[in-house]
């Protein structure tokens, strides 16, 4: 019988799908707002710039799945020491802390996905809903 965690198996069959999903956004193969991208993102309702958010997360998908990546080695070798558990860790923090100015700025723009590239982050998004609003036009992101 095998000696396989079958919780690290399946943890590594869902990254191993969503690093496939991110090789077909890269591509362009799965174009955004497809339910293939659409279904990987919470809507994040409760936020009060949810839209912006939803859009920045789907920016810095690779990156996330990149850091959950990094994390599976932890999952399979039970006895990690300590260069790898830092290697691990680290690996997993630097995609953390690139994806976060890719959500709020979409900066730098070469680890986002070529067709997210044009869009602004949640940042510039909200600058520019406030500057519409200030001018009384109606923003495209509000309810009526």
């Amino acid at each position: 019988m095998l000696d396989v965690p079958v919780g690290a198996f399946l943890a590594t069959l869902m990254v191993l799908g969503l690093v496939w999903t991110d090789v077909l956004l890269w591509r362009g193969a799965a174009i955004k707002g497809t339910p293939m991208v659409e279904i990987l993102h919470v809507s994040y309702g409760i936020f009060p710039l949810a839209a912006g958010l939803r859009r920045g997360m789907r920016r810095a998908s690779t990156l996330t799945h990149a850091g959950m990546a990094c994390v599976l080695p932890a999952l399979w070798v039970p006895d990690m020491t300590g260069a790898m558990l830092g290697v691990t860790a680290g690996g997993f923090a630097l995609s953390m802390a690139c994806a976060v100015p890719i959500v709020l700025f979409n900066r730098p723009r070469f680890l986002v996905a070529p067709v997210f590239r044009g869009e602004p982050g949640v940042v510039q998004a909200w600058l520019r809903r406030r500057r519409k609003a200030r001018v009384g036009e109606r923003v495209a992101d509000q309810v009526p």
